[in-house]
């Protein structure tokens, strides 16, 4: 599928001159090379995700454009009409050390891997990567406060909410959405805790809510699904609940 960007480099030479500053060399200069190559440290972590995106997607590649004085670039894999974007992060993002580390302290250590070198991904039949996107991690600056997600999803029942509150000890005003589906599912960190706890809330019920015993593995196992063509709906949140 053609997609709608100015410029698509299949080779590091290929990227226009004046839009190489604008990225990380870490990144241009390994497009034309394995998606493992590209992100070697999300395929460490997300290991099944990574290993359905090279035995079953195309080779990666980069799309990019220029919207009035900023690049915007995103690395790209494609399986017939489907299309996995990457946004990859400007040059002047920090990437680790204290600033990076500060910023993205509430997450669990294998998710940061999401948002160092881009701003997670898009699942999308779309010729271009929207701005806000249902079924994968949301961009960092798309994720919903409680009173957002309340908005977009409805009201929650406010016994549900006083019960859920007190079992899990945490606070309306810290309690933010990371990921919903299309099938209802949703996942919650608590981001003053910083503890690296994610929680599942299936279909807004917060009295069913449950924490993930291993939010790397869990994470990794819905990625891989869904990138193997699998609905979201289908996916068995349960199986990596705490016991």
């Amino acid at each position: 599928m053609d997609l709608s960007y100015q410029y698509i480099c299949r080779k590091s030479t290929e990227i226009p001159r004046e839009a190489i500053g604008n990225f990380d060399n870490e990144i241009t200069e390994k497009i034309g090379c394995r998606f493992s190559d590209i992100f070697p440290a999300f395929a460490r972590e997300f290991e099944r995700s990574a290993q359905v995106i090279e035995g079953s997607w195309g080779e990666p590649f980069l799309a990019m454009e220029k919207g009035g004085l900023e690049w915007v670039a995103y690395i790209v894999v494609q399986n017939g009409p489907s299309n996995l974007y990457f946004l990859i992060q400007p040059e002047f993002i920090d990437k680790e050390g204290g600033v990076f580390e500060e910023s993205h302290s509430m997450l669990p250590e294998s998710w940061k891997e999401l948002y160092r070198w881009f701003d997670s991904l898009c699942l999308t039949r779309e010729r271009f990567c929207p701005v806000d996107w249902l079924n994968t991690p949301l961009r960092y600056a798309s994720r919903l406060n409680f009173n957002e997600f309340e908005k977009e999803f409805g009201a929650i029942k406010k016994n549900s909410l006083k019960n859920f509150f007190k079992s899990f000890g945490c606070v309306k005003e810290t309690l933010v959405c990371w990921m919903m589906t299309d099938s209802g599912d949703a996942l919650f960190l608590n981001e003053d805790s910083c503890n690296g706890e994610v929680l599942h809330v299936p279909n807004s019920n917060f009295e069913n809510a449950m924490y993930l015993r291993d939010p790397k593995e869990a994470l990794d196992s819905y990625l891989a699904h869904l990138l193997s063509g699998g609905a979201p709906a289908h996916f068995l949140w349960n199986k990596h609940y705490i016991e």
